[in-house]
């Protein structure tokens, strides 16, 4: 798993293999936890690394993603003007994000388990494929953009 999610690493930058490759030490640590907080990070950065592709600007993408609302309006800046099918397949895939980098954020107690954690892993390796097929049509810039 180390080996397939480095391998994403040219085309989704050095921020998402450290957090990737953190969340393998984790997974492989057992510490359950700490490995969805940090596949959650990972898919974070996927989404990024798409949204910077498409607009060539990565201090607006990352200030607009640092506001209110960041992470819906970064889903709307890459798959706003895409077909209803990827629009739903990106926030599916972002949803690692929310469930897990959210969960991790808040101080109560969580029961998270191996399942959890290896059910995280698999998500974001699917996230990473579908992505890397789809990368063209993700970051294509729409007329408006331009």
């Amino acid at each position: 798993m180390a080996e397939a999610l480095a391998g994403y690493g040219e085309l989704l930058g050095t921020g998402f293999v450290q957090r990737s490759q953190e969340a393998i030490k984790c997974r492989n640590a057992q510490a359950w936890f700490a490995c969805c907080a940090m596949a959650g990070a990972a898919a974070e950065s996927v989404l990024l690394a798409v949204a910077i592709a498409k607009t060539d600007d990565e201090e607006r993408v990352l200030r607009e993603y640092r506001g209110a609302n960041g992470r819906r309006n970064t889903l709307n800046l890459v798959a706003g003007a895409a077909p209803r099918h990827v629009r739903e397949k990106l926030t599916t895939f972002s949803g690692i994000i929310g469930l897990w980098r959210d969960e991790s954020a808040h101080g109560l107690a969580s029961p998270i388990s191996m399942a959890n954690a290896d059910e995280a892993m698999r998500q974001l390796l699917h996230m990473c494929q579908w992505v890397t097929r789809e990368w063209d049509n993700l970051t294509r810039q729409n007329e408006r953009q331009q």
